[in-house]
């Protein structure tokens, strides 16, 4: 049983490295078809077909998703569309808008005013602050660290989708606990399961970091002798995955727990905070 358990990980290795051979050739068959690709995973792909109306990317559409299921690697692939924009800003999967195809008068006007006027407000912004305009204190950083749990089953459904700890919109209370649910029947997660595969990320983050590599900040070659102070270049060596990286993703995992009432996780994440790095 030991044996099997140590080699699921290779086999969810292998399965995944699988899954990235489909979607990189999703991708290019997508792209050869001069389409330009805003988001993909395992579960969706969201691109800009570059056509100007709604008639056309239908169009486009049906003979993209047929011409992919010509081929014999697609098969056993169920593809479907599911949504259009005549516009549409992305940011992230938890922050996009799409625009409405009729909008009212005078809208263009408004935003053409708001456009104009951005270079004015962000100086008045960086003024106001005393940031100088091109500093990188004046950039736009996401406020919410996060991390994604991949591949979360609905049990009731079955359905399988890549569940964002922090940005997920679908939450609910159930027993007093706050609880995610799947995006297609709605129906609540297993919180301590999910519990325990963050555990168990977060004791693979944990031991990648002590028993990682150093690399040379010149040439970016792994460090080989044990004694040696400097690279053959006289670069400084560094690790792979720096301290900064893990009290990330330790104070992240400690939020989640703290409002998800997710005690032997935040345990696991108090005692891991305590370890000297």
């Amino acid at each position: 049983m030991q044996y099997a358990l140590h080699n699921s990980y290779v086999l969810k290795g292998t399965a995944q490295i699988l899954q990235q051979s489909d979607v990189s050739a999703r991708r290019c068959r997508v792209e050869a078809s001069d389409a330009t690709i805003v988001y993909v995973d395992f579960n969706r792909i969201i691109l800009s077909s570059g056509k100007k109306s709604v008639s056309d990317v239908l169009g486009y559409v049906d003979y993209t998703v047929q011409s992919l299921r010509n081929k014999e690697m697609f098969h056993s692939m169920q593809l479907s569309f599911e949504q259009c924009w005549n516009f549409m800003l992305w940011l992230d999967q938890s922050n996009f808008f799409g625009i409405r195809g009729k909008l009212p008068k005078g809208i263009d006007k408004t935003v053409t005013s708001i456009a104009a006027g951005n270079t004015t407000l962000r100086q008045s912004q960086a003024r106001s602050e005393d940031v100088g305009e091109f500093s990188d204190l004046a950039d736009w950083t996401d406020p919410c660290d996060t991390h994604i749990i991949n591949e979360v089953i609905c049990k009731a459904c079955n359905h399988c989708r890549d569940l964002d700890l922090c940005k997920d919109k679908q939450l609910a209370l159930k027993d007093g606990i706050p609880v995610w649910l799947c995006a297609q029947c709605y129906v609540a997660y297993d919180n301590e399961e999910i519990e325990m595969r963050m555990i168990d990320v977060l004791q693979h983050k944990v031991m990648s970091y002590v028993l990682q590599d150093l690399r040379c900040v010149r040439c970016n070659e792994i460090k080989r002798e044990n004694l040696a102070e400097f690279c053959t270049y006289a670069g400084n060596f560094v690790p792979l995955i720096s301290g900064k990286e893990i009290e990330t993703l330790l104070n992240t995992f400690n939020n989640v727990a703290s409002y998800h009432k997710m005690q032997l996780l935040q345990q696991t994440v108090l005692q891991a905070l305590k370890t000297p790095r």
